[in-house]
């Protein structure tokens, strides 16, 4: 039998960032890494009720899994700044890498969001920035770190 190494360590934790997060297909990208503060992949599960039946077993629920993207942005208001860009690509699907962690065998994540506009505005005398969240358009494709 073949035996695996634990990776599951104490010193194989990991921090958030530097990461790197783009929107769109290469040639058309956007990436707003440096307005990120916050960024998450959720999963969410609903569970079906369960029913009984006439013969006496019980048929239990479905799961559906749905999936968001969670992000807190600082704002800017530039032609093509993430502000613009949520506004004019609202409701459209558009592709997505994310790596919680950068570099060249990094973790990564893939996949569809919808977009959303994005909130504008916020206290006086503060850098404004919103709380955003895109539906992703079925689940993310994982590739784990590539090991040397």
């Amino acid at each position: 039998s073949i035996t695996m190494a634990n990776v599951n360590t104490l010193d194989s934790r990991i921090s958030t960032g530097p990461g790197k997060l783009v929107f769109g297909k290469a040639g058309a990208q956007n990436e707003f890494s440096a307005l990120v503060t916050k960024a998450e992949l959720n999963p969410s599960v609903n569970t079906e009720d369960g029913k009984h039946v006439l013969s006496g077993d019980y048929a239990p629920g479905k799961d559906t899994i749905t999936w968001t993207m969670e992000l807190t942005c600082f704002i800017n208001l530039k032609r093509n700044g993430i502000w613009d860009w949520c506004f004019t690509n609202r409701g459209k699907e558009v592709e997505f890498e994310f790596r919680p962690v950068e570099g060249e065998k990094s973790a990564k994540f893939t996949g569809t969001v919808k977009v959303r506009p994005l909130g504008v505005g916020g206290e006086v005398n503060k850098e404004m920035s919103k709380d955003l969240t895109f539906p992703l358009v079925g689940e993310p494709t994982f590739t784990p770190v590539q090991e040397p």
